[in-house]
């Protein structure tokens, strides 16, 4: 929990002290979203952008944007077509499905689908740390984001708090938080990546305090 709430800290002085090129990167992933199939490789190139602040904690240039938009624009297609499919699922297990069980039956895959979904949510910080910055196959990531959210359980999930936030806000507001908000998920989830307590294939550490781990 301390590491979660020190990451936290962290990703909000980052984003205060390069809010102009936040706004910047949420107004240019509003842009190449516009379409909405071209949603995915801007996220991924979103996050790029954001992962560079939270290691350079410098500003990158448009152009860059663009580049990497170029560079993962395949694997940002994949990521959003494993999405809508997973959506395409949810929904029609918990609405279409469900209405053919028994109540008790019903209630239970909504429970189940819920929490998966909660699940996949924690593990985009990771995902997109794989897929953008490590570069690695696409089902390498899936596997190496799951195993990294089992091994950073409460660490994991509560960094999808800040969807729920950035989610509430946005539906609140109509002033200029609304062209920050993907921005500010996407820093929050760089630094969430960056200071995740236990990678990928690390052993845990008998002598570490627990909520270390966690």
């Amino acid at each position: 929990m301390r590491a979660a709430i020190a990451a936290w800290k962290r990703a909000f002085g980052l984003a205060w002290s390069n809010l102009v090129g936040m706004m910047m990167l949420n107004v240019l992933w509003l842009v190449c979203s516009w379409l909405i199939i071209t949603a995915g490789p801007a996220t991924l190139s979103a996050y790029w952008w954001a992962a560079h602040v939270v290691r350079d904690e410098k500003e990158e240039k448009p152009a860059s944007f663009f580049a990497a938009l170029k560079r993962f624009f395949v694997r940002g297609l994949i990521w959003e077509l494993c999405w809508a499919v997973v959506l395409l699922l949810a929904w029609s297990n918990m609405v279409v499905y469900g209405q053919l069980l028994p109540d008790f039956a019903s209630a239970v895959l909504r429970v189940v689908w819920v929490y998966l979904l909660i699940f996949l949510l924690a593990m985009q910080p990771y995902l997109l740390e794989m897929l953008v910055m490590e570069e690695l196959r696409f089902w390498d990531a899936v596997k190496r984001s799951a195993w990294q959210v089992a091994a950073n359980p409460v660490y994991s999930h509560f960094h999808v708090l800040i969807l729920v936030i950035a989610g509430v806000v946005a539906a609140k507001t109509t002033t200029l938080i609304g062209i920050l908000l993907v921005a500010l998920v996407m820093v929050w989830w760089a630094v969430a990546a960056a200071d995740v307590p236990q990678r990928f294939g690390e052993r845990r550490k008998m002598e570490a305090n627990i909520e270390d781990v966690l």
